[in-house]
């Protein structure tokens, strides 16, 4: 049996990815405000996936470093992911992923974190329902691209 075939009683594993390097950046801010939230459900188990903490080459190889076989397995341990960045320019869709209709859209220079709260509650509720609903699809017809 595949580590991932759990009863729907597990909790579902988020891994909150911080997609940011550069210095300065907002999304590790973004990030830990965001994990105090969602640490508050018992019906997710949370690991922080932070870009900064592994050394990806600039190009990419013929064949895998070991940095990106431990972001792999990091990634591969959740059934769902929240990403935090300042912009988000990558199109998920071509990743073959769902993505929500809501997200947490913070203006840092406008609007405290704290006004968003309500936003990320609805945002961890609709994670929640299909984190499960997936995760069920999965262990039914492992999805192949």
């Amino acid at each position: 049996m595949r580590e991932r075939d759990r009863s729907d009683t597990a909790p579902l594993r988020v891994a909150v990815i911080i997609g940011s390097t550069r210095e300065g950046r907002a999304g590790e801010k973004v990030g830990r405000w965001f994990m105090e939230r969602a640490a508050a459900r018992d019906d997710l188990e949370l690991a922080v996936v932070d870009l900064v903490d592994f050394d990806f080459p600039a190009r990419y190889p013929d064949r895998a470093t070991e940095q990106m076989r431990e972001f792999s397995t990091e990634v591969g341990r959740a059934d769902a992911f929240v990403v935090a960045v300042e912009q988000l320019r990558s199109v998920f869709t071509e990743l073959h992923t769902v993505t929500l209709r809501n997200g947490v859209s913070i203006n840092l220079l406008d609007e405290a974190l704290d006004d968003r709260d309500r936003a990320a509650g609805l945002m961890l509720d609709q994670l929640g329902w299909w984190g499960l609903a997936l995760r069920e699809a999965r262990a039914a017809r492992p999805y192949v691209s």
